[in-house]
């Protein structure tokens, strides 16, 4: 017995040294892919979440923001300030298989600014219809003064003053996300991933978190904020069923 104790113990360190060591190759992976500005594909992201188990947060959308309703499967017929600022805050470089799955009449744009720049993104209707509620462009306007008056700042301030195509949209269900630097990149550098959107991008010092979209099956990025928290989400309170 005290044999095989001492057999079982040596193999559970062996496996523990193992763990260890496939955890720092990995991470040093990812470092290597970052430093030579290599996309990172979506299977060393599912190695790296595998080996380093990280924390899994939830998140929900803090207050609502506006919307552009999209009338035409024409990229051209879009507003060319939101056109050209497509996944401009984390640098997204859209396939145009994605694009033209998106433009479509009925689809949505998400009217965003983070860290004052910007941060327009096209969803599904499909999506919008199961994760978010229409509200009025009033409400966004008393809960969320703060992006309002960014926006109508911005370049995209007749839009939103108009209100054509505009309407109010608050994201009610969680999001669980975790953060890329559990997964051994390193905070320090610019790192781009592979999304399901085409490539997207966290720039040097700072943080960003990664969430699962179930419909393709892939990892992609929700940059941080100024406050550490991924853009325009706040921590989801526990819930006690």
């Amino acid at each position: 017995m005290h044999f095989k104790a001492k057999a079982l113990s040596k193999l559970l360190t062996a496996v523990c040294l193992f763990r260890v060591f496939t955890i720092e190759a990995q991470a040093s992976q990812l470092n290597s892919a970052s430093v030579f500005g290599e996309v990172v594909s979506q299977s060393a992201i599912v190695n790296a979440v595998a080996f380093s188990h990280p924390t899994i947060q939830s998140f929900i959308k803090d207050a609502p923001v506006y919307f552009y309703v999209i009338q035409s499967a024409r990229i051209e017929d879009l507003p060319k300030t939101i056109y050209e600022n497509l996944g401009a805050l984390d640098k997204a470089k859209y396939t145009p298989e994605y694009l033209a799955s998106r433009i479509q009449p009925g689809n949505v744009v998400a009217l965003q600014v983070s860290k004052g720049a910007l941060d327009l993104y096209p969803i599904s209707k499909e999506t919008f219809n199961s994760k978010y509620k229409v509200v009025s462009a009033t409400n966004v306007i008393e809960k969320n003064k703060k992006l309002h008056q960014e926006l109508v700042d911005s370049n995209l301030g007749n839009f939103i003053t108009a209100g054509v195509n505009i309407i109010g949209g608050l994201k009610v269900e969680p999001v669980k996300m975790i953060l890329m630097s559990e997964l051994g990149f390193s905070i320090k550098d610019c790192v781009t991933i592979e999304s399901p959107y085409g490539q997207q991008t966290k720039p040097a010092d700072h943080d960003a978190y990664l969430a699962f979209h179930e419909g393709r099956q892939q990892y992609y990025m929700i940059n941080a904020d100024n406050n550490g928290l991924p853009t325009a989400y706040i921590k989801a309170e526990p819930r006690h069923d």
